[in-house]
């Protein structure tokens, strides 16, 4: 299922951003999905938190770290990263706005943001 988040410029002015369905793939050895979009081509994938590129597929799995010559950062990867496949639609409906503006989605998993007012935030103690 896609990611679905509504954001808001407190202007009544609203864009709908959808992103790529992400891979369901997951590996026991590193515990974790795969980074790339559903159904991509090629090794499955993954950053660990510091950097080194995690890769399975039907011969097993590795890890490249950052200062290996093979190494291929997250730039190199991000046409497959799913957050990086998103489309962008500008809400014009009434409806769907003035449901947005009341703090509801059209997707009852979407989320929604919206900017907020530094008096919103309450006083600095």
């Amino acid at each position: 299922m896609p990611q679905i988040l509504y954001s808001g410029d407190g202007n009544g002015n609203w864009i709908r951003r959808e992103w790529a369905e992400r891979c369901l793939s997951c590996v026991p050895v590193y515990r974790q999905q795969c980074f790339g979009v559903k159904d991509h081509v090629g090794a499955h994938w993954r950053f660990k938190k510091d950097g080194t590129l995690c890769i399975w597929d039907a011969s097993g799995s590795h890890e490249v770290p950052p200062d290996h010559p093979d190494y291929l950062n997250q730039e190199g990867h991000a046409k497959s990263h799913f957050m990086q496949n998103f489309c962008d639609t500008v809400i014009v409906d009434p409806v769907t706005i003035n449901m947005l503006e009341g703090g509801k989605t059209p997707e009852p998993d979407a989320g929604w943001s919206c900017p907020y007012s530094r008096g919103s935030l309450g006083e600095n103690p």
